[in-house]
């Protein structure tokens, strides 16, 4: 079985965890927002949120989408917070949890949009590669994969926001940010091709859309 993780050590030390998942969702605030404004989710009815931590991202989503359900999927003590979290908000009605591990096959019905916001970046390459293969896996016919991350530049040499997230990234988890073309290479390796990438403003998560590649017969 995989090793166990960084956030998997955290779950023995609960008040850790709650100053990380506090920490998560201060990082996230205004990003499901953005999101729905830079992706038509009017027609979703259901989202698949991978990594969903302590739920800010699902939150921001269900406030700009009325009628949209959201599915976190993370590991357990995530789970508990991001739903006390959203049942103080009254948003528990549209906001399931699922816990699962990402490295693992996730078991879930395909949903039209499958969301990774700020996670491949806390794995190593080969973990990155489980996680993206069962995200694919769990993308419904026709539906749409985004990727939430900021993104480094293809040199790596910036922005310098990225660069610094990538040093810690890799001190805590042994990590890496990605670059848009590393981004756009796990893609593929699992079908999906860009359609668009959204760069945002400086200290902000770039946004990745992508979709199924259509081969021709």
């Amino acid at each position: 079985p995989p090793a166990p993780t960084a956030y998997e050590e955290l779950t023995r030390h609960p008040e850790e965890v709650a100053l990380f998942l506090r920490a998560m969702d201060r990082d996230g605030r205004g990003v499901g927002e953005r999101i729905a404004s830079a992706v038509d989710l009017r027609g979703c009815e259901r989202l698949l949120d991978l990594g969903g931590g302590g739920g800010a991202v699902a939150r921001g989503l269900l406030r700009a989408v009325p009628g949209l359900v959201v599915e976190s999927v993370d590991l357990g003590p995530a789970c508990a917070y991001a739903r006390a979290r959203s049942e103080a908000q009254g948003l528990a009605a549209r906001h399931r949890l699922f816990e699962r591990d990402l490295r693992r096959p996730l078991e879930l019905e395909p949903a039209p949009c499958v969301l990774l916001s700020a996670v491949l970046a806390d794995f190593p390459a080969p973990e990155r590669a489980l996680v993206m293969r069962h995200a694919a896996d769990c993308v419904a016919e026709g539906g749409t994969l985004l990727i939430s991350e900021r993104l480094l530049h293809d040199d790596r040499s910036g922005p310098v926001g990225a660069a610094m997230l990538s040093l810690l990234t890799f001190a805590a988890f042994g990590g890496d940010q990605l670059s848009a073309d590393d981004a756009c290479a796990l893609l593929a390796q699992v079908g999906f091709g860009v359609v668009p990438l959204c760069s945002a403003h400086d200290g902000e998560r770039d946004l990745v859309v992508a979709e199924r590649v259509r081969h021709a017969r």
